[in-house]
């Protein structure tokens, strides 16, 4: 029990983290909201496996089109209208 309390801890400071290092993060998943009761729209395997391990370093370099088209490869309907929600936010602040 404490091993998988520290394990989320641990993936909820790595979630904190990139949120701050680039707002599109908290613009694309805009219903991901991070709290004592953790909800989530995508699968956090999902998220650790496109953002942590692939941009952690350099993530404020990524490209985040490409980011949006690996994303993009998550078949869930759910995660889908919650991928077009996140792309229309990423249009709209590019227009301003």
């Amino acid at each position: 029990m404490g091993i998988e309390r520290a394990r989320r801890e641990s993936w909820i400071k790595d979630i904190r983290r990139l949120a701050g290092m680039h707002p599109v993060i908290v613009e694309l998943f805009g219903e991901l909201r991070i709290d004592n009761n953790v909800k989530i729209g995508i699968n956090k395997d999902t998220i650790r496996g496109v953002f942590y391990e692939k941009y952690m370093e350099s993530f404020s370099k990524a490209n985040v089109s490409r980011v949006i088209q690996e994303i993009r490869s998550i078949k869930s309907g759910k995660e889908r209208l919650l991928i077009e929600k996140g792309q229309r936010y990423l249009l709209l602040g590019m227009q301003r």
